[in-house]
């Protein structure tokens, strides 16, 4: 993989307050990356970027799948885990649901998502 330990790239989530483009541009780069070594996961360690590359990956239909640290380890361990993907998404439905009549809007919420 090109981009990796110091050299990693950014999931883009802190650009959302700027460019969601580049949220999302930074997002499939990186997933794209993953998914081009053949790996089954992209394990993170940081709730943010996991959040990111969770919706990038479902987004994009890949075979990749994002795994925090702790559930790597866990599993290791023996220790049973469970997905929350769809818990999570339903709380950034909400999420998207509550802000998109607030000044928020042009920010954070989907065009389809506003009307």
């Amino acid at each position: 993989m090109e981009h990796i330990k110091e050299e990693g790239l950014c999931c883009g989530l802190v650009s959302a307050f700027d460019s969601l483009p580049t949220v999302v541009q930074s997002g499939m780069k990186r997933v794209e990356e993953v998914a081009a070594t053949g790996s089954e996961y992209l394990v993170t360690n940081c709730a943010g970027c996991g959040s990111q590359f969770n919706a990038t990956c479902h987004a994009m239909g890949t075979e990749v799948r994002q795994m925090d640290l702790t559930e790597l380890v866990a599993r290791a361990l023996g220790i049973p885990t469970m997905d929350p993907s769809e818990k999570v998404g339903v709380y950034m439905a909400q999420c998207v649901e509550m802000l998109k009549d607030s000044v928020l809007a042009p920010i954070v919420v989907p065009a389809e998502a506003k009307k």
